[in-house]
């Protein structure tokens, strides 16, 4: 479910690195949906991972951690990215830098994703 996940994600991205000025709300719409499908798919099993990770003890702290990292990670993303994409004369340049990169991090997930799957680790031990 990861790695699907993450290849919804990064064909939404794909998809929008066509965008531009003169692309309809239809075809944007279906890249947005692949993003957030990705995402559905992504969030639960990562969530199951580290809630199972935790010491019973302590789920409330890894669930309160969880949160703040998700939360903190959005909005440096989006304020990295947002500057990316403002910082260019043409915005849709920057756009497409943005996405690019978001590609690349997608895909280096997905690497991460297969590596630690193949060898079984798992992250209490």
């Amino acid at each position: 479910t990861i790695l699907t996940g993450l290849a919804a994600m990064a064909a939404g991205c794909a998809g929008l690195l066509f965008a531009g000025p003169a692309t309809s709300y239809p075809e944007l719409l279906a890249q947005q949906t692949l993003l957030g499908a990705g995402l559905g798919l992504l969030v639960p099993p990562l969530t199951s991972l580290l809630m199972s990770s935790a010491e019973r003890s302590r789920s409330g702290v890894a669930s309160g951690a969880l949160t703040t990292f998700r939360q903190a990670g959005s909005l440096l993303g989006i304020a990295l990215f947002g500057s990316l994409a403002a910082g260019h004369a043409r915005f849709y340049d920057g756009l497409h830098g943005a996405l690019a990169i978001s590609i690349g991090l997608l895909a280096v997930s997905a690497v991460l994703a297969c590596l630690l799957a193949r060898s079984g680790s798992r992250p209490d031990g």
